[in-house]
């Protein structure tokens, strides 16, 4: 499902911010992992490669490893979050955790070059 058909998807299902904040992130994610692959296909030995094709792909490996972890926690939050809200409600803390990981997760990603 593109990018578009999600979004239009859950606006006619009348999916929550939060999901629509988890497909985002789940995108960037996305992104970055297939940056990292192609990054190294020029590299065939990416722990131990020194050459200028191997240190791009290790540096750009990283950053998507850092964008991917910090898009699960994330999306973690998120989800204890909108299960708060459908049962006895969200503390300020599950809210301020939410869109601190938001935050960080976006950042983090925003550093590899994924918006």
């Amino acid at each position: 499902m593109g990018k578009l058909t999600s979004l239009a998807f859950c606006l006619a299902a009348a999916c929550g911010p939060g999901l629509l904040q988890q497909v985002q992130l789940r995108q960037l994610s996305d992104r970055a992992t297939v940056d990292c692959k192609a990054a190294g296909k020029g590299c065939p030995d990416m722990a131990g490669g020194k050459t200028p094709a191997c240190l791009l792909a290790q540096s750009k490996c990283q950053a998507a490893l850092a964008c991917a972890t910090e898009v699960n926690r994330a999306q973690e939050a998120i989800q204890t979050l909108q299960k708060a809200r459908a049962g006895a409600g969200a503390t300020a803390d599950q809210i301020a955790l939410a869109a601190g990981a938001d935050a960080s997760a976006r950042a983090y990603c925003k550093v590899g070059g994924w918006q």
